[in-house]
């Protein structure tokens, strides 16, 4: 009992909000796991399953949803979103639906920057930050319709 409910926990982890409350703009998530199918014709296709519980190894799809409900457009909104702990982030994963700039912090979502811009520094020693020392990717839309909704997805493994 008490392992599905870390796992849960750290499924659902990832909270989504953005820099400054949005009114008439909703927020959503959902993870899933992908799952190749082959129909009747032996044509391969995806299928997403929603997750309650995942094994180590499992590889997850969050998928987050930006509803704008209201009837003006929304201008540099911004989504800070957290990797889950116990989740290692799945390199070049990260996407958005339209137009997005998407920014990666190591350090608990204090600095945002570009993967070829974010650095480890030990001592003297620079090396550029691995994808799986990423904790936070911070989404920004650019603009947003009036009764629009755009997605955002990343992939990550349970550690």
């Amino acid at each position: 009992m008490l392992k599905k409910l870390v796992s849960l926990l750290m499924i659902l982890g990832s909270f989504i909000h953005a820099d400054t409350p949005v009114s008439g703009v909703n927020f959503s998530q959902a993870v899933y796991q992908e799952r190749e199918i082959i129909n009747s014709a032996s044509q391969k296709s995806k299928k997403y399953i929603p997750v309650q519980t995942a094994q180590r190894g499992s590889e997850l799809v969050y998928v987050n949803s930006i509803i704008n409900k209201s009837d003006i457009a929304r201008k540099k909104l911004v989504v800070d979103n957290p990797i889950p702990f116990g989740v290692r982030y799945v390199a070049g994963s990260a996407s958005c639906q339209g137009s997005c700039e998407i920014l990666f912090s190591i350090d608990g979502g204090k600095s945002f920057k570009k993967g070829e811009e974010l650095y480890v520094i030990f001592g003297t020693a620079k090396r550029l930050a691995k994808e799986s020392e990423y904790t936070h990717i911070k989404y920004i839309f650019p603009l947003i319709q009036p009764h629009s909704q755009t997605r955002m997805a990343f992939k990550g493994i349970v550690q």
